[in-house]
């Protein structure tokens, strides 16, 4: 009932204002960054086309980026030279069996094939309302069914650019969940993305040159949760924290009593999108190239590409180099 008044008082109060209750949505709820789009109630952005800006951040215990050409910068470049026959790596449903064995946070939520409709965030954020959402976060969807009654119900006509989605929504210091539309956009999609290595890198790149600032509010370690927001665009369940990974067990392959050379020849058997972990650094193996192999991941202040077989360690105190920390490689397949 709550719900009703609230949605016929926002529209009775669009009537009176002179703008109909869509465009209250379109100058009031969506906003979108990152990803392809930022977009508008109805409309998306044209996709922006990649830069040749090279990311350089220098500091303690960063590898300088001066191997890391502009053309590397781009994932473009490491789907063409690296993803070859690009095919669905794991099924809905193999996911959900996938998410049952071995996460153990979320399992009520991942470890079934849901049927309910919903949309899923690409984007690095998506704001709805008074509602900011990240990549790989879900926004409940109305059935077609739904979507077509609530339209009749309140005289509007049948917005083929949008979703309709069921989101809080505050109007005059009130709130509750009404349907709200969302723009049709590379910034979000219907159910979850196809598992497949080029999804996982063009994912991994939407966060590339993105800072690492943790205030004193916020306790994600965005080392992990980058890599656990890709995958769950997925509907893969990743852990929040690194030591969440020992339960992956039998999908690790474990580096850390393997020569250097060991560990490029594991290297050189894995696919782009495999998840390395340096010592607490979870990073995505983007290939190799030029015979040199590297990742993205945060792997300083910022998000970042890194020649990780690099064998002199400098700008490292510790006299370490990344092939020397990377101890585990993470196959989720």
């Amino acid at each position: 009932m709550k719900r009703m008044i609230l949605a016929a008082s926002i529209a009775a109060s669009c009537i009176l204002t002179g703008c109909a209750y869509t465009d209250y949505l379109k100058n009031h709820v969506f906003t979108a960054t990152g990803g392809a789009v930022s977009g508008s109630f109805a409309t998306a952005s044209p996709k922006k086309e990649e830069s040749d800006e090279i990311h350089t951040v220098s500091g303690s215990g960063i590898v300088t980026a001066d191997f890391v050409t502009a053309d590397m910068q781009k994932e473009s470049y490491w789907i063409n030279h690296t993803v070859t026959a690009d095919k669905i790596i794991l099924s809905e449903k193999e996911i959900a069996a996938w998410n049952k064995k071995y996460n153990t946070e979320q399992k009520e939520s991942f470890a079934t094939v849901t049927k309910e409709p919903f949309l899923v965030v690409l984007g690095n954020s998506l704001s709805v309302g008074s509602n900011t959402y990240g990549m790989g976060d879900k926004i409940s969807l109305f059935t077609d069914a739904e979507k077509e009654k609530w339209l009749k119900e309140h005289g509007q006509e049948d917005c083929t650019d949008t979703y309709l989605a069921d989101i809080p929504l505050s109007f005059m210091g009130e709130s509750t969940n009404i349907p709200t539309p969302v723009p049709i956009s590379e910034s979000v999609c219907i159910g979850y993305l196809d598992y497949t290595k080029a999804n996982v890198l063009h994912q991994s790149f939407q966060y590339l040159g993105q800072l690492n600032l943790t205030d004193e509010e916020e306790t994600v370690d965005k080392r992990t949760e980058f890599v656990k927001r890709i995958y769950a665009c997925f509907g893969i369940s990743l852990p929040s924290k690194r030591e969440g990974y020992t339960a992956l067990n039998d999908s690790t392959i474990e580096l850390s009593k393997m020569s250097a050379q060991e560990k490029i020849e594991k290297l050189n058997s894995i696919e782009a999108g495999t998840l390395l972990d340096f010592s607490g650094n979870i990073g995505i193996y983007l290939g190799c190239a030029e015979q040199k192999h590297y990742a993205i991941g945060y792997f300083g202040y910022t998000c970042s590409i890194r020649e990780i077989t690099k064998d002199s360690p400098e700008n490292q105190p510790d006299e370490h180099t990344w092939l020397t920390d990377l101890t585990k490689i993470y196959k989720i397949n």
